[in-house]
């Protein structure tokens, strides 16, 4: 095989692969925001809605909850331990479009994500 055409072939092959990887390069976004205090928020624009993960840590003992909003509704909250290590959870069936989100621990600091 000629030198240019193995180059052909190897910038074909990587091309195609370029172009089947980039659907799942483009699906993915979130945003997360990491506090000095035990009260944190953030913000997210373009969720495609679906499956949501969310991403929260506080400290101290006792009780912690974070909430997210999709609009002017909650579309997922939950109570977990403050002392438990940072954690992940599920939400689904969330609307899609901009979203919001925040925890509350006894002892900072904390931190909230929102990933898709």
């Amino acid at each position: 095989m000629s030198r240019s055409v193995k180059r052909a072939a190897v910038l074909g092959t990587v091309a195609a692969a370029a172009f089947v990887m980039s659907p799942l390069a483009a699906s993915a976004g979130g945003a997360s925001n990491n506090c000095a205090g035990p009260a944190c928020s953030v913000e997210a624009g373009g969720f495609p809605g679906g499956r949501l993960s969310v991403d929260a840590d506080v400290h101290g003992s006792g009780s912690a909850e974070w909430v997210v909003f999709s609009g002017d509704r909650v579309a997922c909250r939950l109570n977990f331990s403050a002392s438990a290590p940072p954690q992940s959870w599920v939400c689904s069936n969330v609307a899609g479009g901009y979203l919001s989100a925040s925890v509350l621990g006894p002892q900072g600091p904390s931190n909230i994500g929102l990933r898709w």
